[in-house]
């Protein structure tokens, strides 16, 4: 009984090392070195034309002011078809916004301390109004004039 015991042992110890052995092996291929020249091919990254002018629009920048209750300006004055990124920037406790009456220009509404941005063109010289659409707002003084001209 005590031989097979003794064969039984060395028997798991074979297999625990043929285990081993093959783990620690694996991953350890050998690849051979490329011998000779080895020129690597370079493709050019082709770079695209910018043409001046082309494609860019100038924006005028205006930002305009808000608490309760009023605009940092009361006029605004742009040129037909000038393109505008308006930021209307609200230093005021309640939230604000900027429209442009029958124009469909609007900002979103700017929590306290917030700032929201709209550009646009207008294409038609006149006289037209500004104003918060919050509430009575308007009625209390947010409001102004933005003057288009040729």
């Amino acid at each position: 009984m005590q031989g097979k015991g003794l064969w039984l042992g060395v028997g798991s110890l074979v297999a625990v090392l043929l285990v081993a052995g093959y783990f620690l092996g694996v991953g350890r291929e050998k690849t051979q070195s490329p011998t000779g020249n080895i020129t690597p091919i370079v493709t050019p990254t082709p770079t695209p034309e910018v043409i001046p002018g082309e494609g860019e629009e100038d924006v005028r920048e205006i930002t305009i002011e808000a608490d309760e209750f009023s605009y940092s300006t009361e006029e605004i004055s742009v040129k037909k078809g000038e393109k505008i990124k308006l930021t209307l920037v609200n230093n005021g406790n309640m939230p604000h916004d900027f429209v442009v009456e029958d124009m469909n220009v609007s900002t979103s509404l700017a929590g306290p301390g917030k700032s929201v941005s709209v550009e646009f063109t207008i294409n038609e010289a006149g006289t037209y109004t500004f104003y918060c659409s919050v509430g009575n707002h308007r009625g209390l003084g947010l409001e102004g004039t933005l003057e288009v001209t040729e």
